[in-house]
């Protein structure tokens, strides 16, 4: 009777990988940097999910080459968008750290080289945001859009509502006419 009834062994725990390790993530931050156009970039006609698929495998076959642990290309994928969020989240935070008033000097962030190259390789937009359109500042040599104010090519000026309103000063010269001809 007891050898018909075989104990019933519960499945293994799947064992998690070893952590990444300080050099895989700057191989991989470098790989992902040197085919950042294919792994990034929107899909095309030249860029396809097949070449996306290619290259996520080639970051793989490098980072594999070098490390103890072999990585699937589901992992480094992971991994890479894992990093890439908790830098954005600490240059978020520091950059709200640098805009407040009071309490003297904020603390100044502690990067880790890997999070330095990932921070490089981020577009500033992502994280800093249009920082001219927050502050009220205008760079005259980058007119702005604007609701309030127009910018007057000829001058490299905003011109604000009241002005643009009031009429220009007057010339010898003769005005071109704004009627049209019927």
């Amino acid at each position: 009777m007891s050898d018909s009834h075989a104990e019933v062994q519960p499945p293994a725990k799947k064992r998690r990988a070893a952590n990444f390790s300080e050099e895989e993530l700057m191989i991989l931050i470098e790989e992902v940097a040197e085919r950042k156009a294919v792994l990034l970039g929107p899909l095309t006609s030249v860029v396809t999910n097949k070449g996306k698929e290619l290259a996520w495998k080639a970051v793989a076959e490098v980072i594999n080459s070098v490390g103890v642990v072999q990585r699937n290309v589901s992992d480094i994928k992971k991994k890479w968008f894992k990093v890439k969020s908790e830098v954005k989240c600490k240059a978020a935070k520091e950059k709200i750290e640098r805009s407040k008033t009071g309490g003297g000097v904020a603390e100044p962030t502690v990067w880790k080289p890997t999070e330095e190259a990932m921070l490089t390789l981020i577009e500033s937009e992502a994280i800093e945001g249009f920082s001219s359109l927050e502050s009220g500042t205008i760079n005259p040599d980058r007119p702005q859009p604007s609701t309030s104010a127009v910018y007057r090519q000829s001058t490299g000026t905003l011109v604000t509502p009241v002005e643009h309103i009031s009429p220009q000063p007057q010339s010898n010269e003769p005005q071109p006419s704004t009627s049209s001809k019927l």
